[in-house]
């Protein structure tokens, strides 16, 4: 299936659903809302994100030790998404302890957050906030991560092509091809890169005949 591509206005409407989920009392609430801002924040794999341990969280920066293929790597995160991780680590709703070796999202049943149940929960949530058909899956706010980080660049006059193998590490990508496969036809990428193509084909006009 084509990746479908998670909205702003989207993410917030699922995360308020997220953080009305019952029971209130409970953890489950600042769970869920934790992990998917977490997941359209970094661009992080459903998977690396439920592996977290509570230890892997360190002064701004996330330790992501069991990426794909083995493949570790360290992510710098934006202070809110900090903010928003120490909050809940520090919830007194929390069942287990806060120990480094703890697992960071941990279920009602006090066990690590698997990911099937946040696949299932992130479905219900959609469909809560009225989010449109196709649904998306956990796995298309990556999708969605990568497209807004390379229109924000887009919009700033980056060099995209020198800035694609930053964004292939911090994925934690084997190969800047990996990347490029994030990269399909997308509307709002071309009308930007058509913003930059006239920008600098502008003066062509006054020469051509």
């Amino acid at each position: 299936r084509e990746p479908r591509l998670v909205s702003l206005g989207e993410i917030r409407a699922i995360l308020a659903q997220a953080r009305s989920l019952e029971p209130t009392k409970k953890l489950r609430s600042a769970t869920y809302s934790t992990i998917l801002g977490l997941l359209f924040a970094t661009g992080m794999r459903i998977g690396e994100a439920v592996a977290l341990n509570v230890g892997d969280i360190n002064e701004g920066l996330l330790n992501v030790r069991r990426g794909k293929f083995g493949k570790s790597r360290i992510l710098p995160l934006h202070p809110s998404t900090s903010r928003a991780i120490e909050q809940y680590v520090l919830d007194p709703r929390r069942p287990i302890d806060s120990k480094k070796t703890s697992p960071l999202f941990v279920s009602g049943r006090r066990r690590r957050l698997s990911v099937s149940l946040v696949d299932t929960t992130f479905r219900r949530l959609c469909v809560s906030a009225d989010v449109s058909q196709p649904l998306p899956r956990p796995h298309d706010l990556r999708h969605s991560f990568v497209i807004q980080r390379m229109e924000a660049w887009y919009k700033d006059g980056g060099d995209v092509n020198s800035l694609l193998p930053v964004l292939s590490t911090y994925l934690g990508h084997v190969s800047v091809e990996n990347t490029r496969t994030y990269l399909r036809a997308n509307g709002s990428l071309l009308e930007e890169a058509s913003r930059r193509f006239f920008a600098r084909t502008i003066h062509l006009d006054a020469v051509l005949p």
